[in-house]
């Protein structure tokens, strides 16, 4: 067990170029890492990085070996994916990853159900408008990120869609009667505007720049809540989602800005790893949440 705990660590080092950077994928000391690839290398009786050189380099056995040991991972990998799916009953830690808004508004609503009708899984969930790396982090299940952020990901990853909807401008009534109501997008000039910085779809605001629109950026943040809170003080317009602002209290709702732009619809999707054999409860999850929002 030590050694193939060891053999992971070579592996890492390898995929991320240092010791350092390994350690830190791994949740683990730079000395640790180390120490592991000493004992792998008395172990084998080989060398399997350069010395020498202050780069990071393999040695012609250590590039032979780390392709082997990839393949002996990718086996074991395959093995247990494979028990791991013959489970009748979804049992383990399930690891989600929800943007803000969808996790907020329709994931969290369902959890008491959700775990209810599987009592046996235990869910770690992370709501965060980033869509994560699921070749560096520990996740198994993504949901509300669209197509568009999940770059080179593609071809690792499967999609199923999840929700529709589309993003369109808002401000409060206190906002409008101070600064005026802008009715298309050149009499936005000048305006203030509360920029969500994860979200680099922004339609309303590429519209802004191609236009040469300048808006004052009065505050960025990560955290939909946290624009809504500063739209309702008034501090500016801000793109929400349509599900999001139609669910608010009548007396407290945004008012939208129609005709700025056209508002196209934006697809959403729940993400899971690619592979031969998939986790029943990656596939139980996937089912629950997919018929509670389609």
């Amino acid at each position: 067990m030590m050694r193939l705990t060891a053999i992971q660590t070579f592996i890492t080092i390898v995929e991320t170029g240092n010791f350092s950077k390994a350690a830190n994928r791994l949740d683990i000391s730079a000395m640790a890492v180390s120490k592991q690839i000493n004992q792998l290398e008395q172990s084998l009786g080989v060398n399997l990085f350069e010395r020498s050189t202050r780069k990071m380099q393999l040695t012609e056995t250590g590039k032979i070996l780390f392709e082997q040991f990839k393949e002996i991972l990718l086996s074991l990998e395959n093995v247990t994916q494979f028990i791991t799916s013959t489970q009748t009953t979804p049992t383990g830690t399930l690891r989600v990853v929800s943007t803000i808004s969808i996790g907020e508004t329709f994931l969290i609503p369902h959890l008491s159900k959700f775990l209810a009708m599987y009592p046996n899984i235990n869910m770690q969930l992370k709501l965060i408008d980033l869509m994560p790396d699921f070749s560096q982090e520990k996740v198994d299940v993504a949901l509300g990120f669209s197509l568009d952020v999940i770059g080179t990901q593609i071809d690792d990853l499967r999609h199923v869609p999840l929700l529709s909807f589309t993003r369109k401008v808002y401000a409060s009534k206190v906002y409008l009667e101070k600064h005026g109501h802008p009715k298309t997008l050149e009499e936005c000039n000048g305006h203030h505007y509360i920029e969500h910085y994860y979200r680099t779809n922004d339609e309303f605001l590429h519209r802004c720049k191609k236009n040469k629109i300048k808006l004052r950026n009065v505050i960025s943040s990560n955290s939909t809540a946290a624009i809504i809170d500063c739209c309702l003080d008034g501090l500016g317009l801000a793109s929400l989602a349509d599900f999001i602002v139609n669910q608010m209290p009548v007396e407290r709702r945004l008012i939208e800005l129609e005709n700025l732009i056209p508002y196209n619809p934006i697809d959403t999707y729940i993400f899971y790893r690619n592979l031969r054999f998939i986790d029943p409860k990656i596939l139980c999850f996937k089912e629950f949440f997919k018929k509670k929002l389609l």
